[in-house]
């Protein structure tokens, strides 16, 4: 690294260039400015399963991670056509089910992200740390020592107390300047005697420590199953007795991935009552993999799941680098994530996506080909990555649910391609790069009356004087916005309620959901904000009063926001030959004011 005010994210080298460090060489760019969520903080300390997500992504440090504004014009385009530019979205993923006793805070996709390189101190890019941090998910950086000659390096490093403790005091400066909350300690040698197996522990165990006191209790320090007790380079692939030393002194062991399922079992029992702590490696690339990684990873998670350990998932950018380059990136990684069966999905329960307020989203990824304002494409924009703009994403699931005549009951759809379609479109966006496209199949609708996305599960309480929401649709006529509509389904006392502005949808559509839901009271007002050849943008505001809406809700949340299609057949030309009806959601903005 360069000895002063460096302006690119960039790895340490050496124990050396490590000890050297000071947070001066830093140009404020590369500090985070997103922290976690003290409510995301409270879910990082409680005992449960957990999804860890390993990068390793074509070695790390590529230039749009380097770079703290991205990389703009050709060196975007080129990125993107080169499948190089690997834009995770997946943070998290919803319960499509209407069950209040379902409803769970549990777990997620992602709990950790370890940013991984093959250099000694690799410090995550700061657009990865902002954009997990706003999706509720903690950063670690990794520490690491591989192959022969690498061993010399390491044994300076901890052979001195005085050394040692500087190491770990800079581990500690780097992870709380930069604004991440821990690291991956991965040590492949072979150490010459046992006694520097205690030197390590105790470096071990002075970061742990120090960490929490710096950072918080939520920082974490994990340990990778390489090194036992015994200084011999021998991965166990399960927690036992040659490797619970390191395990016991910090705050969790990322296991090697050649594992059989009794291997599980017994890391579980060697826990010692922590088996959430043990992260059960998958790589997903297959390298010795139980049920052999890619797709089937969900075969491993399902086998720690079982057992009780969370789970590891090395180079989950498998979904870019490791398809075909004719697959479609956004479909693989639906199916691996999001599909309702033989996915991560289908495996770990949920966890809620907005969890406060104010809250403002575009749906921006942090890649796209134009910028877009007020619904118009800026004509200078250029190709971009940008990982610091990442806004908060919606739930990418393709399950929905609707009402279903024959039982009376709200179902999730089984075969979403047929109802509707979700896809996020780089060609139109409101205020961002992009938009999310929805195609409805009209004849499902019509046989159904009506059709609901679930953009994001929410645990979001009321507490000052006015809730405030406004959103951006798009849809050819002005007439077809009336069939589409933001709702607010709320979860307590053991019922649900949703929460529709009544003069939006024609009295028709308003007989529908009245058979369904309880309704709360709500108004609003529409405004046209752009017109434009093939379609209008309209800005939806409606406003609850925490008093009216406390008089119908008692003791309950905002726990689900939906996108409703409801067909009003008299909005609706059945001749025109069209077989969806389409919108486009540029964005969602929730606010609370006194």
């Amino acid at each position: 690294m360069a000895s002063t005010n460096d302006t690119t994210c960039q790895p340490l080298y050496s124990i050396q260039q490590l000890l050297e460090w000071q947070p001066s060489q830093l140009a404020e760019t590369l500090y985070s400015q997103v922290p976690l969520s003290d409510y995301a903080i409270a879910r990082a300390l409680e005992p449960r399963q957990r999804v860890l997500a390993c990068h390793d992504f074509k070695g790390g440090y590529l230039e749009y991670e380097k770079q703290p504004q991205g990389i703009t014009g050709q060196a975007a385009s080129s990125a993107i056509h080169r499948r190089e530019a690997f834009i995770f979205r997946h943070w998290v993923r919803i319960e499509t089910i209407f069950d209040v006793c379902a409803y769970s805070h549990s777990s997620s996709y992602v709990d950790i992200f370890v940013y991984f390189s093959h250099h000694r101190v690799t410090i995550p890019p700061v657009g990865w740390i902002e954009s997990a941090h706003r999706h509720g998910t903690l950063v670690l950086g990794t520490f690491i020592f591989e192959w022969e000659q690498a061993c010399r390096e390491l044994i300076s490093a901890v052979g001195d107390e005085e050394r040692r403790s500087k190491v770990a005091e800079q581990l500690v400066c780097i992870a709380k300047t930069c604004g991440f909350e821990g690291w991956l300690f991965n040590f492949e040698v072979h150490l010459p005697s046992r006694q520097y197996v205690g030197w390590i522990g105790d470096l071990l165990k002075q970061t742990c420590d120090r960490m929490k006191e710096e950072i918080g209790p939520h920082a974490l320090v994990l340990w990778y199953d390489a090194v036992t007790v015994r200084g011999h380079l021998r991965w166990q692939n399960r927690l036992n007795e040659e490797n619970y030393y390191y395990f016991e002194r910090c705050d969790g062991i990322f296991t090697n991935y050649h594992w059989h399922p009794n291997d599980v079992w017994s890391s579980a029992l060697a826990s010692q009552g922590r088996p959430w702590d043990v992260f059960t490696g998958i790589d997903v690339f297959g390298r010795g993999t139980f049920g052999g990684g890619g797709f089937q990873s969900y075969i491993a998670a399902q086998v720690a799941k079982q057992m009780g350990t969370s789970i590891a998932l090395f180079a989950f950018g498998w979904t870019l680098e490791g398809c075909d380059k004719d697959d479609c990136f956004e479909d693989n990684c639906f199916r691996f994530w999001e599909a309702p069966t033989n996915s991560i999905h289908s495996v770990f329960p949920p966890r809620p996506l907005w969890t406060q307020l104010d809250e403002e989203t575009f749906w921006e990824t942090g890649c796209g080909y134009h910028s877009f304002v007020q619904g118009q494409r800026v004509v200078s924009s250029k190709p971009y990555i940008h990982l610091r703009k990442q806004q908060l994403q919606p739930s990418y699931t393709r399950q929905h649910v609707y009402w279903d005549k024959k039982s009376h009951r709200i179902a999730p759809t089984m075969d979403a391609t047929c109802m509707v379609r979700v896809s996020t479109d780089m060609e139109c966006g409101y205020g961002s790069g992009c938009s999310l496209y929805f195609q409805w199949n009209k004849e499902a609708v019509m046989e159904r009356g009506w059709i609901a996305h679930i953009i994001a599960e929410t645990d979001i309480w009321i507490t000052k004087d006015i809730f405030h929401c406004r959103y951006w649709l798009r849809t050819r006529t002005l007439e077809q916005a009336r069939l589409f509509g933001i709702g607010f389904v709320t979860a307590g006392n053991g019922t649900e309620q949703v929460a529709i502005p009544r003069n939006i949808f024609s009295p028709n559509v308003i007989n529908m959901f009245s058979d369904t839901f309880r309704w709360i009271p709500c108004v609003a007002s529409q405004k046209v904000c752009t017109r434009e050849q093939g379609g209008v943008w309209l800005e939806t505001s409606l406003e609850l009063d925490k008093e009216d809406w406390e008089k119908h809700v008692e003791n309950s949340s905002i726990c689900k926001v939906l996108l409703f299609i409801v067909l009003d057949r008299g909005l609706v030309n059945e001749q025109d030959g069209e077989h969806w009806l389409t919108c486009h959601l540029g964005g969602i903005q929730m606010q609370a004011k006194k």
